[in-house]
């Protein structure tokens, strides 16, 4: 977090005052400037710092519009999957559809009206896979009572 950082920072050049600390300081400026500001996302050029004074100042001033530049990236790419993720649900969900009123078209041109159990277990079944093997099944069923009886094996009992 950029404002621990900031924090941090300003504890460093507190307790790195002492001139026989001038190279921990310096290790420390490198450090914050080749490592913990490039793994805290920082994409900006950031300038070669003489000391932690000037990473303060830096930190002091930009802290707040990355924070808002992060956000930004998190609201896009949060929306940018959340379509994605809407659009793959949208086109199942529609396969699934398209599938459940193909079987029943195939089953009443095969075989007539359809019993209520018979057009509610497909209108319940929304897995593709499962809705394209019975069509499947349905082109090769002898009669509707033939499917129903697999239906009742393999789905659940649809006579009751």
């Amino acid at each position: 977090d950029l404002e621990q950082v900031r924090e941090v920072v300003k504890e460093l050049i507190q307790y790195l005052q002492d001139p026989k600390c001038s190279d921990l300081h310096r290790a420390f400026t490198v450090w914050l400037e080749r490592i913990v500001l490039k793994r805290a996302g920082i994409t900006d050029k950031i300038p070669e710092f003489q000391d932690l004074r000037e990473v303060a100042a830096m930190l002091e001033e930009r802290v707040a519009q990355w924070k808002d530049e992060y956000i930004q990236r998190g609201v896009l790419l949060g929306r940018a999957e959340g379509e994605a993720r809407g659009i793959s649900i949208g086109e199942a969900r529609g396969e699934s559809r398209g599938l459940g009123i193909a079987l029943r078209d195939l089953l009443e041109t095969r075989f007539g009206s359809l019993p209520s159990s018979v057009l509610e277990y497909i209108k319940n079944t929304s897995d593709v896979d499962t809705l394209r093997q019975l069509m499947r099944d349905a082109a090769r069923a002898e009669s509707l009572n033939a499917f129903m009886n697999q239906l009742g094996i393999s789905g659940g009992n649809l006579l009751m």
